[in-house]
């Protein structure tokens, strides 16, 4: 799997599944071994031998990195199918109707809040059909009060499943921002732009990125102190976002900026002429008596399809332009196409 695609909810999942196969499995030998040498229900011994060679296939397949999501629907059919079984082929006195309420923990954790929901409410129905079953041919027990009680605890762990998976998948997207975002000025930052630029690549749509840097930004801090600078680059931040969206400005770093610009080495040298140009015309209102401009690189996929190399152009083209004089845009190295550099 991807790392770069790869969510924390991803990996938590796969830890789950490793837990759980190792977990089950172990417990499915156990009651395997019981139930075919001394419980005297061999059949039901030997479909949970079945299960944890199951378990056994489904650990490995997760150790080797594989995607097994058949697998686990299949898994998860199959110890339901067994949980059903049991409950039918013995005597309700020996207490395995108390084997579903582990069923929503499990579907939540291993499959998430959707497919958790509609897979509990599948299992309440058919636990319910199964025990009414079985409580219609054993007059020694309350009915009513055995569905009650189950009923209720069964809701109860599934409500707190619920509540646990919804809060978690809140609180990984809030962490997730907060990891892919910059503090100071709101924008996405260089984790970011690892995972959008190999997005990128993989759909096979073209584009450029520009690496700008504001000229002189030491200048801004020394005259005016570092918070006149942190609202420039804040007012920066707020123009290129509204000029070339939000979800292509990433901060590299100081007061640097990348910018992923849809198509050819043409059409994105022409969109960072445009750029360099409202910047230098930017008015950062009466308490902001600042005029700022911006040298800028840029760099293609017809350079590289590699982020760290692109960047590497992109950065090398940009100090091109600070000894250009600065407030200028290089995308061709100087030695080799000077004539293709805007005017």
């Amino acid at each position: 799997m991807d790392p770069l695609k790869a969510t924390s909810s991803d990996q938590l999942r796969i830890k789950v599944w490793q837990g759980l196969t190792t977990v089950m499995g172990t417990i499915a030998v156990i009651l395997g071994v019981w139930n075919v040498g001394f419980n005297n229900a061999p059949v039901l011994g030997l479909v949970e031998l079945g299960l944890a060679l199951f378990s056994l296939l489904i650990y490995r397949k997760f150790k080797q990195g594989r995607e097994t999501l058949f697998l686990q629907y299949a898994y998860i059919a199959l110890f339901i199918l067994i949980v059903g079984f049991a409950i039918l082929s013995r005597p309700l006195m020996n207490g395995l109707f108390v084997w579903p309420l582990f069923l929503p923990i499990l579907f939540y954790l291993s499959l998430g809040a959707r497919d958790g929901f509609v897979l509990s409410v599948a299992s309440l129905v058919l636990a319910f059909i199964v025990l009414s079953i079985k409580l219609n041919n054993e007059v020694a027990l309350n009915a009513s009060t055995v569905r009650l009680n189950f009923g209720l605890c069964y809701v109860l762990i599934w409500g707190i499943s619920a509540v646990y998976e919804h809060n978690r998948m809140r609180i990984e997207k809030d962490l997730e921002k907060l990891a892919l975002t910059d503090v100071l000025t709101g924008t996405k930052n260089r984790l970011a732009f690892k995972r959008d630029f190999a997005a990128r690549v993989a759909s096979g749509e073209n584009f450029g990125l520009l690496l700008l840097d504001i000229d002189h930004f030491k200048k801004v801090n020394d005259n005016y102190g570092h918070e006149a600078g942190d609202e420039v680059l804040r007012h920066l931040t707020s123009e290129l976002n509204q000029s070339c969206g939000s979800g292509n400005l990433y901060r590299h770093g100081g007061e640097e900026f990348c910018l992923l610009v849809a198509g050819d080495v043409k059409q994105v040298t022409v969109q960072a002429e445009r750029i360099r140009e409202d910047i230098s015309h930017y008015d950062f209102g009466a308490e902001l008596p600042i005029q700022v401009t911006v040298s800028i690189g840029v760099a293609t996929l017809e350079d590289s399809n590699e982020g760290a190399v692109l960047l590497d152009i992109a950065d090398r083209r940009m100090y091109q332009a600070k000894r250009n004089g600065r407030n200028c845009v290089v995308a061709f190295d100087i030695e080799t196409t000077p004539s293709e550099i805007p005017a």
